[in-house]
């Protein structure tokens, strides 16, 4: 499958994204784990058949290691790009599509696909994207932050994480960034590999953690898609948290950082 034109990389990249001559897009690197993904999408497929997913064609693994996923390619725009562009009108219309589309994955039951777990569809850890890193696991409060916080520290942010967060099923990476549009409306919601099931607040955090400063409104949109009911429920308390915890741990294994 030899590429007519690259979306992300180029040609001796490690990793990337092309176009085919017959149109396929294929998605590769090392952290591309392409039966998962193609699980994962075909999954939402059969179960949400009202959000626009790519129909996979293929998947297999080279020799390297290189995870390769071959999918059809989806019309419209990155909303990333055009998002600056639009008026107050028109990003309240995607962004009732956005709620849609998140309606539709949070309806999903855990119960009947496995145990209640952080994690991917098939069972796997828990896979999450930084801004500097990419690690398997979970947010964790290390015991070897105390080397350079006080214990107030450490247990005022443990007693500020609610344990009552209900689990949906999750994106994980929904920014506009992943989101085509055409005609003003969504067209297709994009790279799964980081899908699965995790605390409700999980989606707004990662949907805002890779905003350019084009899209610096994008957040004051995103944050209003939470309703339950007729209750607004705004998650800028665990994305606070968040953020203080990324600072301080990794994902699977601790970093240790001075103090500034």
């Amino acid at each position: 499958m030899e590429p007519k034109r690259w979306i992300v990389g180029s040609a001796g990249n490690y990793r990337g994204v092309y176009i085919t001559e017959s149109n396929v897009l294929v998605k590769y690197g090392p952290h591309v784990f392409p039966s998962r993904e193609a699980a994962t999408m075909q999954y939402v497929r059969q179960k949400c058949p009202g959000i626009p997913v790519p129909v996979v064609h293929d998947t297999w693994t080279a020799d390297d290691d290189i995870g390769y996923i071959s999918m059809a390619s989806m019309p419209g725009k990155d909303l990333e790009k055009v998002w600056p562009g639009m008026d107050s009108f028109e990003k309240e219309t995607v962004m009732k599509d956005y709620k849609a589309v998140l309606q539709q994955l949070r309806s999903l039951d855990p119960l009947t696909v496995m145990l209640i777990q952080i994690g991917a569809i098939d069972g796997g850890p828990a896979v999450d994207h930084r801004p500097s890193d990419r690690r398997s696991g979970g947010p964790l409060i290390h015991p070897e932050s105390r080397e350079y916080h006080s214990n107030f520290y450490i247990e005022t942010l443990k007693a500020s994480m609610k344990d009552n967060h209900k689990w949906h099923f999750t994106h994980g990476d929904m920014g506009p960034h992943n989101i085509l549009v055409e005609n003003g409306r969504i067209s297709a919601v994009l790279d799964w590999e980081l899908a699965g099931w995790y605390p409700e607040y999980w989606e707004y955090v990662k949907m805002i953690q890779y905003l350019p400063f084009e899209c610096w409104d994008f957040r004051s949109y995103a944050r209003r898609l939470w309703d339950v009911g007729e209750k607004e429920v705004f998650y800028d308390i665990e994305y606070m948290i968040d953020q203080t915890l990324d600072s301080q741990v990794g994902h699977g294994e601790r970093i240790i950082k001075q103090p500034r």
